[in-house]
């Protein structure tokens, strides 16, 4: 006999997609409203990012987050300690805390950012 299964469903991040036009800032101008680091996820060699970033945004690619790790496969993303310790180095509030990160991208680069907030999970910050 077949019985309704009851599951648990756990949300291990919160993530909101937002646009730049949405983005409040204070501080005149130099810092984003609501979150507490910016990540610049744009690629290597960062360009872009010098010639221009969000307030306060600090550049770490997707690339720094993956690489060969076992000799078997040639770019796996990090284990979470190894994880931790680069976002840590940007910058971002540790696991535990209530810290907010925005990891944004051009339109180029939707992967990278993708990759970055799953990182971010992995590692298990917020």
């Amino acid at each position: 006999k077949n019985q309704p299964r009851s599951e648990k469903v756990t949300v291990v991040a919160n993530v909101t997609f937002v646009k730049v036009d949405d983005l409040e800032f204070e501080n005149n101008g130099t810092k984003i409203r609501n979150w507490d680091r910016v990540l610049d996820v744009r690629g290597v060699p960062p360009l872009d990012y010098v010639i221009g970033h969000l307030p306060g945004a600090v550049h770490l690619s997707e690339q720094a987050l993956r690489g060969p790790l076992d000799g078997r496969l040639p770019f796996q993303i990090w284990p979470a300690d190894l994880l931790a310790r680069e976002f840590s180095a940007a910058g971002v509030p540790p696991s535990g805390t209530n810290g907010s990160v925005l990891v944004y991208s051009d339109g180029a680069n939707v992967l990278g950012a993708t990759l970055a907030a799953y990182a971010l999970e992995k590692s298990g910050v917020p």
